[in-house]
């Protein structure tokens, strides 16, 4: 594989249906009718597909955060284990210590970004 070629997910196939078969058909009449075409040129896949295969690592904590957050799973990621398990105890501080967090959460993962770096 070359330095460039990007990993994409077995499903996404869209140089197969833009080049074959019925699909190819459709695709080529409804953009000759509207002008539009429904599927990306190869640029804009590629990128899609990276994109696919790199995460945000704010939002998966304010996920983590949101439905875990009593059980203190982000405290974890974030390498705070006592305070992670203190949270697992007693339920995030009784929910009080929850959105403490949620409302910091933002900061907290730019600071152990910065610190990793």
């Amino acid at each position: 594989m070359s330095q460039n070629a990007v990993s994409v997910p077995s499903a996404f196939r869209w140089p197969q249906a833009r080049d074959a078969g019925r699909p190819a058909r459709l695709r080529s009449g409804i953009k000759r009718i509207t002008g539009f075409d429904l599927l990306p040129d190869d640029h804009v896949a590629a990128e899609y597909a990276r994109l696919l295969n790199t995460g945000d690592p704010v939002a998966e904590r304010f996920v983590d955060e949101t439905f875990l957050g009593p059980l203190g799973v982000h405290r974890l990621y974030l390498g705070k284990i006592g305070s992670g398990l203190v949270w697992f105890l007693t339920g995030g501080l009784f929910g009080f210590g929850w959105i403490y967090d949620f409302c910091t959460l933002n900061t907290q993962v730019s600071e152990r970004n910065l610190c990793t770096r």
